[in-house]
């Protein structure tokens, strides 16, 4: 993804929102994986500009305007989890954080997962499958706060 967004750009042609989207997921899975903070920071900083591009170039796709948020709400999660693992190695996942820096991105993770399930809601149901994945993580992030 990396390579295709680079080519594009010497050649004069901007990454999409969905090159940008793809690349940041990619980017934060690695970051996760070594529990970077400051990558999983760049990765959303990406996601976040795939989420305004998206918004004005297909701003009737809905659902993959949801999907972004959803990919924003984990980036903040993780970010949260790693600032908790920082203070305590084995922080307990289903107590609140007694960090103010976590919290605020819990904070931030339950609002991207509360706007990802409204679009979902609105566009495919109360009972579809993406709809209730992302009202259980924005759970998640509420059990946190």
């Amino acid at each position: 993804v990396q390579r295709a967004v680079e080519v594009k750009e010497r050649v004069g042609r901007p990454a999409s929102w969905f090159d940008l989207w793809d690349l940041g997921r990619m980017k934060a899975t690695l970051a996760l994986k070594s529990d970077d903070m400051e990558s999983i920071q760049e990765a959303q900083s990406v996601i976040s500009r795939a989420l305004c591009q998206q918004q004005s170039e297909a701003p009737d796709d809905r659902v993959m305007r949801a999907k972004i948020w959803s990919s924003l709400g984990e980036c903040a999660f993780a970010l949260g989890h790693l600032v908790e693992k920082s203070r305590h190695p084995t922080p307990d996942p289903h107590a609140a954080t007694d960090s103010s820096d976590a919290s605020r991105h819990f904070e931030q993770s339950l609002h991207c997962f509360q706007e990802g399930r409204k679009l979902f809601e609105a566009t495919e149901g109360r009972f579809n499958p993406l709809t209730g994945s992302a009202a259980e993580s924005a759970a998640w992030a509420a059990l946190k706060l």
